[in-house]
Order: structure tokens, then sequence, then C-alpha cells
């Protein structure tokens, strides 16, 4: 989306983390210079689209889920998301290097 710089996505992704999916107009705190709809248009858009949004798009757009935190219990077992090596290669995953 045109004007949104990488501190913007930070913040987006930080305002996502602390009210969850959904909770648009309180994302409008970390990023008061835009409203709810033109984020909420952004992350459908940006991260709602492409390899990521195949894994996790049910669980997002479940209206039972919302507002979901991203950032769940680390008691919850990792969801297993069988990718083909060029989502791998898109993603930035690269599991020899020492921070996996």
């Amino acid at each position: 989306t045109p004007g949104w710089c990488a501190a913007d996505e930070l913040q987006l992704l930080e305002a996502l983390e602390e009210f969850g999916y959904g909770d648009w107009e309180q994302c409008t705190r970390y990023l008061n210079d835009r409203s709810s709809g033109e984020i909420s248009s952004h992350f459908e858009e940006f991260y709602l689209s492409g390899v990521i949004a195949d894994a996790v798009k049910d669980y997002l757009r479940d209206p039972a889920a919302k507002p979901c935190l991203l950032s769940p219990s680390l008691t919850v077992a990792p969801m297993r998301v069988d990718i083909t090596k060029t989502d791998c290669l898109e993603l930035g995953y690269l599991p020899k290097r020492d921070d996996f």
C-alpha cells in the first residue's frame, strides 16, 4: 500500500499482537495516522494472501475467534504446515542458519 514504510509494518504487527486480529479500532493507537478501515485493508491485502495466508486464514477469519491473539501460549502445540521448497525460499526459511 502506498505510504506504508517498514516502521508502519512493525507498528501494525505490534498492535495485532497486543489487541488481536480484528480489533482494528484499537490498532489505530499504534498507527494514529491511519483509519481502522485502511489498517484492515492493508492487513488483508499483504498478510492474508500468499503462503502464510493459506496456513492461517481459516483460523483468523473464523468469527468465533475474533479477536484472536497472534502470540498463542507456548503450551499450545505448533501447527504443522507442509510447504514446498519454493514456499520456504519465499518465506525466507533457511533451516541451516544458526538462529533456528
